[in-house]
C-alpha cells in the first residue's frame, strides 16, 4: 500500500491507521485527510506521526478539525522526514499563528516541491516568503483563497524566480510543464510572465 486516503468520516479507526502505518511505514509514501471531523481519532493519529519518522513523500490534510497544540507540533515533526516533496495544509484554522514552525520545520528541507496553503484566510506571508527564499526546490506554491495583494504577490514572484535554479536539474526545460499538469483543468487561462531573454525560465514558459 502506497497511498492512503480518508474522506468525510466523522469517525474511523485512527489506532488500526497508525499500527498499519507503524507495520509498513517504509511503504506508505502518500497520506490523505479531508474533512475528517472526529478530533479525538485525529488527535491520536497526528500525535504518531510526531512520534515516527515516516518516509512520506506527499502528505495533504483539508478541512479536518485538529487541535492546536497537536497541529504546531505535527507540523514541528516534519523537519525529521527528509523524504517529503508534496505538503497542503488547506482550510485549517489557525494555520496561520504556526507558519513561524512551518518555516523552521521546512527551511533545511531539500526535497520538498509543492506547498499548498490555500483557502486558510492568510494575511501575513513574511514566513511564507522566507521559506521559498530559503528552500530552493519549491517550484508549486498555492496560496488561493487568502488575502493577498499586489506587493504580496510581487514579493512573492521574487522570491520563487530566485529559487529556480533549472542547470543542473534533469529536464530543465520542462519542469514548468510538468508543474501545470497537475493543476490542468481547473483554470481557464495561465499567464506566465517571463524575462526578456531566451533563458531557461522563458523556455519553460514556451
Amino acid at each position: 500500500v502506497r497511498k492512503l486516503r480518508f474522506e468525510d468520516q466523522h469517525y474511523f479507526a485512527a489506532d488500526f491507521i497508525a499500527k498499519f502505518v507503524h507495520m509498513h511505514n517504509q511503504e506508505v509514501q502518500s497520506l490523505t485527510l479531508i474533512n475528517v471531523h472526529s478530533e479525538h481519532e485525529l488527535a491520536y493519529l497526528m500525535a504518531y506521526l510526531k512520534s515516527e519518522q515516516l518516509n512520506l513523500r506527499a502528505l495533504h490534510i483539508e478541512n479536518c478539525v485538529v487541535r492546536q497544540d497537536l497541529l504546531q507540533n505535527s507540523i514541528r515533526s516534519l523537519r525529521v522526514n527528509s523524504f517529503l516533496r508534496e505538503l497542503s495544509l488547506v482550510n485549517m484554522m489557525g494555520i496561520q499563528q504556526h507558519l513561524r514552525v512551518l518555516y523552521r520545520s521546512l527551511r533545511n528541507n531539500s526535497t520538498l516541491e509543492s506547498l499548498s496553503l490555500a483557502e486558510n484566510e492568510i494575511d501575513d506571508y513574511k514566513y511564507i516568503n522566507k521559506l521559498i527564499r530559503k528552500n530552493h526546490f519549491i517550484l508549486k506554491l498555492d496560496i488561493r483563497g487568502n488575502f493577498m495583494n499586489e506587493e504580496i504577490l510581487e514579493q512573492l514572484w521574487d522570491s520563487l524566480h530566485h529559487n529556480i535554479e533549472l542547470v543542473e536539474l534533469q529536464n530543465r526545460e520542462g519542469r514548468l510543464k510538468s508543474a501545470l499538469t497537475s493543476v490542468e483543468g481547473e483554470y481557464d487561462f495561465v499567464f506566465i510572465d517571463c524575462p526578456p531573454s531566451l533563458s531557461l525560465l522563458t523556455l519553460n514558459g514556451l
